[in-house]
């Protein structure tokens, strides 16, 4: 009898606890009750509800939208959603990123600097020849026109930690576009820094961190040592002093700023995976009237972000446009996007007295990402075609 009465309290118990859990969504959609951290990266999310007719109610589109936008709004679904990616990572080591690879020790890689690193992406000695033919063109006939044009071939991850690519991940090694563009750039007198090679030959002998355990871009002090040497080449080149930046103090910390955690962000964890002990420098423009201030355009991919963040195309580059993977035109972008598709090409290039192409080993298969082979179009088309 008396173990029937605690079988009953404890069916009771499970029911209403069971009761609690289905109706607490509900319950908190009209009474809070906590606040929950929302999910870092990027996700499609439907803020408008689907309202409903005949039409979208017959086709079943009302349907499909409101159980989306119910989906989407659940409000304990990035409580539930960091649950399942802390067990698949702390238990499998398997991040829940599709292009995110966990490397040995917690560190860790975007796939595509893998395959850079190893080649697999090699676009071949022949073509690798065109893309720097008419890079070279280009770069002789702005000049001309009083317009320099150099390469910055920014470092990549796979190649400065190769020591760290998991075991997995498939490691025979080929000709990589690194290689071949850096050789076709000596052969053809093209203007370019070298920050690859740079970070790697300093790596163990850099007071900071050149790259963090859990981002994907250089470190914000190697960044700033970057930005630091894109300036005073370009001094060099006008023999004019650009304004510049002066390090004054280098503070150092586990708890990573900025962009220094950016793939863990996106792994969305609750638990934090212990990082190096990064730098960060102190630092502040230098500028006077006396300096040159030209205006530059970079076309570039997600590493000048943090430069073009703290200044570098205001205070440095004479607020020249920032054209990201040569598609949103910054700042601009930020009160109305506008697209590079929509703007003269040749005439916003020859307003400007340089223009940076930069792109880190991961992104060569993509070199120019469209750029100059559109500028090579505008110069020399007709004359191609007549040939």
């Amino acid at each position: 009898m008396r173990f029937n009465q605690h079988k009953n309290k404890l069916i009771k118990f499970l029911f209403y606890s069971l009761m609690v859990v289905l109706l607490l969504p509900m319950l908190h959609h009209f009474i809070p009750l906590f606040k929950i951290k929302p999910l870092e990266g990027a996700y499609e999310v439907t803020n408008e509800k689907p309202k409903l007719n005949l039409k979208n109610w017959k086709n079943e589109t009302f349907q499909k939208n409101a159980e989306k936008y119910v989906q989407d709004h659940i409000y304990y679904k990035p409580f539930l959603i960091r649950s399942n990616n802390e067990i698949q990572f702390r238990l499998f080591n398997k991040p829940k990123v599709v292009w995110v690879v966990a490397g040995k020790e917690n560190y860790f890689y975007e796939e595509n600097y893998l395959k850079a690193y190893y080649g697999q992406d090699y676009l071949g000695q022949k073509t690798i020849e065109e893309k720097v033919f008419k890079l070279k063109k280009i770069q002789d006939t702005l000049e001309k026109l009083g317009t320099h044009l150099f390469v910055v071939l920014a470092p990549g991850k796979g190649s400065f930690y190769p020591e760290f690519i998991p075991d997995s991940w498939p490691k025979d090694k080929h000709s990589t576009n690194f290689k071949g563009f850096k050789t076709v750039f000596k052969k053809q007198q093209v203007n370019y820094l070298d920050f690859k090679s740079w970070f790697e030959n300093n790596k163990n002998t850099s007071p900071h961190p050149l790259f963090p355990k859990t981002g994907i871009h250089w470190s914000k002090y190697g960044e700033v040592l970057a930005a630091d040497s894109i300036i005073e080449y370009l001094s060099q080149h006008f023999k004019k002093q650009l304004p510049y930046v002066q390090i004054d103090t280098v503070l150092t910390s586990s708890n990573m700023q900025d962009t220094d955690d950016d793939i863990e962000q996106s792994l969305n964890l609750f638990f934090n995976i212990p990082d190096l002990e990064m730098g960060y420098p102190q630092w502040k423009w230098i500028d006077s009237s006396t300096f040159y201030h030209p205006k530059i355009l970079t076309v570039a991919d997600s590493y000048y972000w943090g430069m073009f963040n703290f200044g570098m195309s205001t205070n440095a580059f004479g607020n020249g446009q920032f054209w990201f993977y040569n598609e949103s035109i910054y700042p601009d972008s930020y009160s109305k996007p506008i697209n590079v598709d929509d703007i003269n090409l040749k005439k916003s290039v020859e307003q400007n007295k340089a223009v940076l192409l930069l792109f880190t080993d991961a992104n060569l298969n993509r070199f120019g990402f469209g750029f100059i082979d559109d500028l090579y179009h505008e110069y020399y088309f007709s004359k191609v075609s007549n040939d």
